[in-house]
């Protein structure tokens, strides 16, 4: 069979088999995005949200098919999606604690380190974060394959579209810009942006 004789998952004419490919190549990326956010029920409530979105943009979708574009639009819909969530989770909570103030309990000099230890380690990570954020494409969704959704090399190599054996230079490399970013400015520039 030649090259036009097969189905481009592409074509116009084949939007249910570009939607398949869409959901089994990035469902496990969309899922892991997730959970850097929310735990995993609320993980899959998300990703099933955003494929029902992603399957309705399925014209714009198919101009990115097999490039990094898709990749970081796929990821940034989960991201969005679960800030909102949080967001939402947060007015929730905010109301019942509201509610419940008067039935909180002292709590020890040492419980008040423990929670603050807590606190100053989720603002730090978040500040990490934003700091891959603003490395070029390639070295973000390196690192953040890497070290926040712990994919392996293989995946990492395939998303990236490079050889395994590259990646050990190109995280070294996005090591150093991530090093650079955060020489340059001020974790508190960050938190303000």
């Amino acid at each position: 069979m030649g090259k036009r004789d097969r189905k481009d998952p592409c074509s116009e004419d084949s939007d249910q088999l570009f939607s398949e490919k869409v959901y089994e190549n990035y469902k496990v990326m969309m899922v892991q995005t997730a959970l850097g956010f929310v735990g995993m029920s609320d993980a899959e409530d998300i990703v099933s949200t955003v494929i029902e979105k992603l399957f309705n943009k399925k014209k714009v979708l198919q101009g990115m098919y097999g490039k990094a574009e898709l990749v970081f639009y796929i990821k940034q819909t989960v991201r969005n999606h679960c800030i909102n969530h949080l967001k939402r989770e947060k007015r929730r909570k905010d109301i019942i604690v509201d509610c419940q103030l008067e039935d909180v309990p002292e709590l020890t000099t040492e419980e008040l380190r423990v929670v603050e230890e807590k606190v100053i380690g989720k603002e730090r990570d978040s500040e990490v974060r934003q700091y891959i954020e603003r490395l070029p494409e390639k070295y973000r969704i390196l690192m953040e394959g890497k070290y926040l959704e712990n994919l392996s090399d293989d995946e990492l190599a395939s998303q990236l579209g490079c050889k395994k054996s590259s990646l050990r230079s190109m995280l070294t490399r996005a090591k150093r810009k991530l090093v650079a970013l955060m020489e340059e400015g001020d974790f508190d520039d960050v938190v303000k942006r």
